[in-house]
C-alpha cells in the first residue's frame, strides 16, 4: 500500500506539473511517461531500492512548487515546493543530492530567462527561490544534519570499496539506448544484469520536442525555455552517469558516495517524461480531435510497452515471523550490503547474536529486565561482588548510562564495539537512554522554526504590507 501511495503520488505530480504549463492532455501523457519510465520500474521491480523509488513521488513537486513560487511568488507554492524538498531529502540521499543540483540549476535558468523577456530584476526570482529551498532543507534537518555531521561515526568509506565501488558502474552511451531488460545485478562494463536504457519511446519524444524546439526558437514560449531546460538536464545527468565522466567523479570526493553513477537516470525519467507533454503546446486550443488521437495513442503505446515490465521476476511465500527482529539477527540479514553505517568502534562482528540485552561478564549478580524498548533499557541489578557488564548494543554518540540516577562512563573500547561498564555490589537501577547530540538537537530546533515560519508565511507577509497608520495633528486657526 505504501508503494501504490508513492506510485500514484509520482503520476499525479508530474500531471500537476505539466498539466500547469502544457494543458491536461500533456499532464496525461507526462504522467503516463513517468510511471512506465524504464529506470522507475528498475527501481521498484529489479533493484526493489525503495528510498530511490520513493524519491520519484516528490521530484515533480519540487520542480512544480519551486518554479511557481519563484515566477508568482503564491503561498500554496512554496507550501507544496517546501514540503517536496523536504521529503525528497527524507527518501533518498544520493537522488536527493543530484535533484537539488538540478533545482538549483532550474532557478538560475528561471531567473535569467525571466530577466530576457521582461527586463525585470533578478533579485525576486532568486530570492523566492532559494526562499523555497531554504525551507525545505530546513524542514529536514533533524535527519540530514546530524547524518551530516556524524557521518565520522560510521564507517562510510566501506562504500568505496569492492562492488559497490563508484568505477564498477558507470555506463556505456549505447546502454542509454540499447540495454537489455534483466533482474540481475549492476556488473563492471557492459555485460550487465539490468537495463539502463531510457526507452525507445521516451527517445523518441526528445528527439520530437529537440526538434520542435529548433524550429520555434526564434520567439521560445515559457513553455519551450522550461522544455530546453529539460533537455539540458538530460545531457548533463546522462553525462554523469556514463564512463565520460570518470575524471570528474575522481576529482570530486563527496560524489563517489552516490555508489552507483547511473543513479542519474533518476533525473532522466523526470526530464523525458516532462518533454513528452511539449508538442501539446504547440497544438493549442485549435486541434483538439488531433490532440485527443495523439494523447490516447501515446499513451497507448507507453502502456503497451511498459506494462509487461511492471512486475517482479517472482513471489515469495513468506510471513511477517519471518522478518521478526529476532529473525533478523538470527540470520544475519542487513540492511545495507556493505554495511557502512555500522559505528566505527566495531573492529570485529559479533559471531552470533546475544540471547540477552545484559549479560555478566565477571563478577557475581542477578539481571532483571524493567523495560526494553528501541532507545531505552531499564533494568534492576543486584550484585554481590564487584562485577564488569557488557550492554550488547553497539556504542554509537547518544547512548547515555545512568545508576541510581546517576551519569556513569561507558566503555566501548573492546572489539565488537559494544557498551561496557563496572557495578559495584549492591542493589541498583540501571537505565540506558539513547539520548539527542547537540546536532541533533539543533537540527530539530531547525526544523520546528522552519515549520513554524512555513506555517505563519501569509501571516508575517500580511503583517510586512500592512499599511502603517499616521497620527495626525489638526491646528484650527481663526
Amino acid at each position: 500500500l505504501a508503494i501504490l501511495a508513492l506510485l500514484l503520488l509520482a503520476g499525479l505530480g508530474m500531471y500537476l506539473l505539466v498539466e500547469d504549463i502544457y494543458g491536461s492532455r500533456a499532464g496525461l501523457v507526462s504522467a503516463t511517461a513517468y510511471l512506465f519510465s524504464p529506470y522507475l520500474l528498475v527501481a521498484l521491480y529489479v533493484r526493489h531500492a525503495l528510498a530511490d523509488f520513493s524519491a520519484f513521488a516528490f521530484i515533480p513537486t519540487a520542480f512544480w512548487g519551486l518554479t511557481r513560487f519563484a515566477e508568482s511568488g503564491r503561498y500554496r507554492f512554496l507550501l507544496i515546493g517546501a514540503l517536496s524538498v523536504a521529503l525528497l531529502l527524507l527518501s533518498s540521499n544520493p537522488v536527493a543530492i543530484m535533484t537539488l543540483s538540478a533545482l538549483m540549476l532550474l532557478l538560475g535558468w528561471l531567473a535569467i530567462t525571466g530577466w530576457r523577456e521582461s527586463g525585470s530584476c533578478l533579485a525576486p526570482t532568486l530570492l523566492r527561490g532559494l526562499g523555497c529551498l531554504t525551507m525545505g532543507t530546513g524542514l529536514s534537518a533533524f535527519f540530514w544534519m546530524p547524518a551530516v555531521s556524524e557521518r565520522q561515526f560510521v564507517h562510510l568509506s566501506r562504500l568505496l570499496q569492492g562492488y559497490l565501488n563508484y568505477r564498477n558502474h558507470f555506463l556505456y552511451p549505447h546502454q542509454l539506448i540499447i540495454s537489455p531488460w534483466g533482474f540481475g545485478l549492476s556488473l563492471p562494463g557492459t555485460q550487465d544484469g539490468m537495463s539502463f536504457a531510457i526507452g525507445p519511446l521516451h527517445l523518441g519524444f526528445v528527439f520530437a520536442a529537440f526538434v520542435l524546439i529548433w524550429r520555434s526558437r526564434a520567439t521560445p514560449s515559457r513553455g519551450g525555455l522550461l522544455a530546453l531546460f529539460s533537455i539540458g538536464l538530460l545531457v548533463v545527468a546522462a553525462f554523469f552517469a556514463s564512463i565520460g565522466s570518470s575524471f570528474i567523479w575522481e576529482r570530486i570526493g563527496p560524489l563517489q558516495y552516490m555508489e552507483f553513477p547511473w543513479r542519474f537516470l533518476s533525473l532522466i525519467a523526470f526530464s523525458t517524461a516532462f518533454l513528452c507533454g511539449y508538442p501539446f503546446l504547440l497544438l493549442g486550443q485549435r486541434h483538439n480531435q488531433l490532440a485527443n488521437a495523439l494523447m490516447g495513442s501515446l499513451i497507448a503505446g507507453l502502456v503497451v510497452f511498459g506494462f509487461p515490465r511492471a512486475r517482479p521476476e517472482a513471489f515469495l511465500d513468506v510471513t511477517d515471523a519471518d522478518y521478526s527482529p529476532t529473525a533478523i539477527a538470527a540470520r544475519n540479514i542487513t540492511v545495507t550490503a556493505a554495511r557502512e553505517y555500522q559505528p566505527i568502534w566495531v573492529r570485529e562482528q559479533p559471531e552470533k547474536p546475544a540471547v540477552e540485552r545484559m549479560t555478566l561478564l565477571s563478577g557475581q549478580g542477578r539481571v532483571t529486565v524493567n523495560r526494553l524498548s528501541v532507545a531505552d533499557y531499564e533494568f534492576e541489578v543486584d550484585i554481590g561482588e564487584t562485577a564488569w557488564l557488557r550492554v550488547n548494543t553497539f556504542y554509537f554518540p547518544g547512548w547515555t548510562l545512568f545508576v541510581d540516577g546517576s551519569e556513569r562512563p561507558i566503555d566501548h573500547s573492546n572489539p565488537n564495539g559494544v557498551m561496557e561498564f563496572a557495578l559495584e555490589p549492591g542493589q541498583h537501577r540501571v537505565h540506558l537512554s539513547f539520548l539527542d547530540t547537540p546536532v541533533r538537537r539543533l537540527g530539530k530546533a531547525i526544523s520546528l522554526l522552519s515549520g513554524l515560519l512555513l506555517v505563519s508565511a501569509p501571516l508575517l507577509r500580511r503583517a510586512a504590507h500592512r499599511p502603517r497608520q499616521h497620527s495626525s495633528t489638526h491646528l484650527t486657526i481663526s
